[in-house]
């Protein structure tokens, strides 16, 4: 019994394979599938080297801090800074200005590398503590036009790279060298337009780099308290831009660091930028009526009184009279004050009364004539009215 043997068959140019016996097919290779998140399970990792380039991109476009917290009506300026790519981080400039913001923005809306921030034209009265930290590479700070009347010490903390600071047109009377801390690398600084008289010896101490200064204000006194800043700025080689004396007028116009330096005395006569009392004219009143006073003056001697005459007697507080006097203030370390209330005046009020500023280096008093009407028989008199 013969057996039939059957063609071979199979793929050209393959081994052979006897028929019914079909080639298994080839194993297939996996085929990438990218997802909402990226490339699925089955794909090779990139090569490691890849991996920085895109973590550097992603850092510059894409992980900056308060990028898109910024308030309403804020701007964010970001142009190239440097040739190569790596170098080409933006340079953050914020601009918030004319936005009626009463108080700095949190740190953290601001982009982290933000070089310049405009917050000028604003309601901002008060830096607080640490109200920059984090903006280590901000270079200019421009808070013009605002109400500020307090810097706490340490506002300015963590500002090492800041060069420009202006804080032209608030209402600044208080400064010192806390104030200032960490600026070291501060080359220009604005104060003009404040209400402080003078600036006291070490203000600047912690201002290593500074180069250009402005302070002009209108209460300025040029006197012996401002003889340390003639020397200060020849050993420093600061230069002081557009600061004239205001007070006293035989100095007036004169600029700050050109006047003779005999000529900065605390001698007598005593001349004050600011001093007014209020009402500060003749006043007709009725028996019965109350009438309050206000004195304010430029502070400018740590022994300064503000005291009440009326007649040349001085006054004090007799609440069987009706003499209410309050105890003098120091506001803002550019004015004291004090108040006198007349309750229930009677016809020995009438005369003359002041206030007194006494000072070791002279006194000065405002005066206002009062004239006390008895009130007619019979006659209800309204106040107010």
């Amino acid at each position: 019994m013969s057996s039939r043997s059957g063609p071979i068959l199979g793929p050209p140019g393959g081994s052979g394979h006897r028929q019914g016996r079909p080639a298994p097919p080839p194993p297939a290779r996996p085929v990438p599938s990218l997802g909402p998140a990226g490339p699925v399970s089955g794909m090779e990792p990139p090569p490691p080297l890849l991996l920085l380039p895109l973590a550097l991109l992603a850092l510059l476009w894409g992980g900056e801090r308060g990028a898109a917290a910024l308030p309403a009506g804020c701007k964010h300026d970001g142009r190239a800074r440097g040739t190569c790519r790596a170098a080409a981080a933006a340079e953050g400039k914020v601009v918030c200005s004319s936005l009626e913001l009463a108080q700095v923005l949190p740190p953290d809306t601001l982009p982290n590398r933000t070089v310049t921030l405009i917050l000028s034209n604003n309601k901002i009265s008060e830096l607080k503590n640490g109200s920059f930290s984090g903006l280590s590479l901000l270079e200019r700070l421009d808070l013009r036009n605002n109400l500020i009347s307090r810097i706490a010490p340490g506002a300015f903390w963590g500002l090492s790279s800041l060069k420009r600071l202006d804080l032209t047109n608030n209402r600044i009377g208080c400064l010192n060298a806390d104030v200032f801390r960490g600026l070291t690398n501060l080359v220009r600084l604005n104060l003009s337009g404040n209400l402080f008289t003078s600036l006291s010896q070490g203000t600047f101490d912690y201002l290593g780099s500074l180069r250009s200064l402005e302070f002009q204000t209108e209460y300025l006194l040029c006197d012996c308290n401002i003889l340390w800043m003639h020397r200060w700025v020849k050993e420093r080689n600061i230069t002081v831009r557009d600061t004239r004396c205001v007070y006293p007028q035989s100095l007036q116009a004169q600029p700050v660091t050109g006047v003779k330096q005999e000529l900065l005395t605390c001698d007598p006569p005593l001349e004050l930028p600011s001093f007014y009392m209020t009402p500060s004219h003749r006043q007709v009143v009725f028996e019965g009526d109350s009438l309050p006073f206000q004195c304010m003056a430029s502070y400018i001697d740590q022994d300064m009184q503000v005291l009440w005459y009326q007649d040349g007697r001085i006054v004090e507080t007799d609440e069987s009279q009706g003499i209410f006097v309050e105890k003098s203030m120091i506001h803002n370390c550019s004015l004291i004050a004090s108040a006198l209330t007349i309750s229930n005046i009677q016809a020995g009020s009438t005369g003359n009364w002041g206030c007194h500023v006494q000072t070791k280096r002279g006194n000065n008093t405002r005066t206002v004539d009062i004239v006390v009407l008895e009130t007619p028989p019979n006659t209800v008199h309204q106040r107010g009215l």
